[in-house]
Formats: structure tokens, sequence, C-alpha cells
């Protein structure tokens, strides 16, 4: 624990924010015709599984959350939501923690409606 400190202290001082602990985690996105599907990946199944996925439409003042989603035993979510042409969406799992596991919030890439 004690390197783990020293390590954070160090990032601390270098860049003036904290390092992020935690198992690393990617999102993908895919459009569908009703909707956005795709998964969640972790080389930890507890960061993957039964987690919330965010699914979020871009708009002037930023992303704004259009519908949630959770992922099945496979890290795989599915929502039907309707996805006007031309704006841009994107889907997101917060941080969590389970245990003594903290899972890092991951964001997808961005597609368009």
């Amino acid at each position: 624990m004690k390197r783990i400190a020293g390590a954070v202290a160090v990032v601390l001082a270098l860049t003036g924010t904290p390092a992020r602990a935690g198992q690393s985690r990617h999102l993908a996105i895919r459009k569908t015709a009703v909707g956005v599907k795709g998964a969640l990946h972790s080389d930890r199944a507890i960061c993957t599984i039964d987690q919330i996925v965010k699914v979020q439409k871009k708009t002037s003042s930023g992303w704004n959350t259009i519908a949630r989603a959770r992922t099945d035993g496979n890290g795989a979510y599915r929502k039907q939501v309707s996805l006007r042409t031309g704006k841009k969406y994107r889907t997101v799992a917060p941080e969590s923690t389970s245990g003594s596991t903290t899972c890092q919030k991951a964001v997808s890439r961005t597609v368009l409606g």
C-alpha cells in the first residue's frame, strides 16, 4: 500500500491531479435500428456484470442522459431509444464500487443518430 500511495503522490506532484486507482474499463457502442447496444469490457468480471450504462445525447449545454440500461452477465447492454438524425450520442458507465473493488468510469466513442 505504501508503494501505491507514493505513486499517487508523484502523479499529484507532477500533474496537480490524483492518479485514478481501480480497474480500468472500456465501453463499446453500436447504433441499431431501434437504439444502441454494446458491451462493457474489463479484466475483472465484477466491473462488467450488472453495471449501469447511461445513454447520453450531446446538446448545446453538454451531455444529457436520455436513458439508462444495465449490463447482462456478459457485460452486454441494449437500449431502445429514438436517435435523431445528425445528433451525437455516447454511452457512459459511471465509476462504481463493489466490495473492495473500484471500477473506473468508462466512456464510449460518439456515434451519429
